[in-house]
């Protein structure tokens, strides 16, 4: 079993321990690439967000999770950044298979506007 994957394990021990294990890795010469996807992983989408454009193609592997307020929280951050691949991914999410998920693009869009389309 991966870090990714143990991190939304449904078993609660598995997740705790690679939470633990996130927040024990050292990231002082770590890229913002590295720290974006490891605050993803840790759920920790706020300092995710402080990466800027290095946060989007974790943010777009959230997409993928099995939690529903995962894969929303990933969506609504790539609203915020508003960077033209953030937008791009918003707009590929309008196909999601998960309605969450496509609502929360649609709501995402419309708050950005004209500057998305």
């Amino acid at each position: 079993m991966g870090l990714r994957s143990a991190c939304e394990s449904e078993r609660r021990q598995v997740r705790e321990a690679a939470l633990k294990a996130l927040k024990s890795i050292a990231l002082i010469s770590a890229t913002p690439e590295d720290k974006a996807t490891l605050a993803v992983l840790a759920g920790d989408f706020e300092e995710a967000l402080l990466q800027g454009q290095a946060a989007v193609t974790p943010l777009v592997q959230a997409l993928a999770s099995r939690d529903s307020r995962r894969r929303s929280k990933a969506v609504q951050c790539l609203a915020k950044l508003g960077t033209d691949t953030a937008v791009r991914a918003l707009i590929e999410s309008l196909r999601h298979p998960a309605p969450e998920v496509r609502d929360s693009a649609v709501q995402s869009l419309a708050i950005i506007g004209m500057p998305a389309l």
